[in-house]
């Protein structure tokens, strides 16, 4: 199993914070939000760490790490990025976004499950959601889970509290045939929406 950390984004949202820094470089609790990433994996066995760079990519540096570059991480988003590392996509991976901070207890768990794709969801979102904006409607998108708490749908944009029984929080693992259908998904689409 390897992981992929996606680290290519500005985070305009943290500017003040983000102006000559990526935003996984930023401190929490004495190192960088990407040091304790690669920490956690480290200390669950997943020694295969690739980053995914764009912004300020010359400030994210670690020996334990492969790289690959969204050179036009400007003009695109996650996805493209993560498409960057492709060739890698040989074998399980855990995938998280670079600015996001998670217990070993979550990623132990989520090492351990076994299906095509499993994706971290946060059922307890609408406190934080409150600290942050003082509402529960605003950045917001749809998140509905079956009873057996497969993702019945997710995506749509600017939704009511009513179709957010979750977040998504950005950490994610793809099987090897969860790997390949991601794939022949985003470039049917691509090849068909790109323009």
């Amino acid at each position: 199993m390897k992981a992929i950390i996606l680290a290519a984004g500005r985070g305009t949202r943290l500017n003040h914070y983000t102006a000559d820094l990526p935003k996984g470089m930023l401190s929490f609790a004495g190192e960088t939000l990407i040091e304790r990433q690669i920490r956690l994996f480290n200390s669950i066995g997943i020694n295969d760490i690739i980053i995914i760079t764009g912004y300020k990519s010359e400030k994210i540096k670690y020996n334990n790490a492969r790289y690959y570059k969204n050179v036009d991480y400007e003009n695109t988003n996650m996805l493209e990025s993560l498409f960057t590392a492709e060739n890698e996509f040989n074998e399980e991976i855990i995938i998280t976004y670079s600015d996001i901070v998670f217990e070993k207890s979550v990623l132990v768990g989520l090492s351990t499950l076994n299906d095509l794709i499993i994706v971290t969801v946060d059922k307890s979102w609408k406190n934080y959601w409150l600290a942050r904006y003082d509402t529960v409607n605003n950045d917001t998108e749809s998140l509905i889970l079956k009873s057996d708490n497969t993702i019945k749908e997710i995506g749509e944009a600017d939704v009511g509290e009513d179709k957010i029984e979750g977040r998504y929080v950005g950490l994610l693992k793809l099987s090897r045939k969860g790997l390949d259908i991601l794939s022949q998904t985003y470039h049917k689409n691509k090849k068909s929406y790109w323009d």
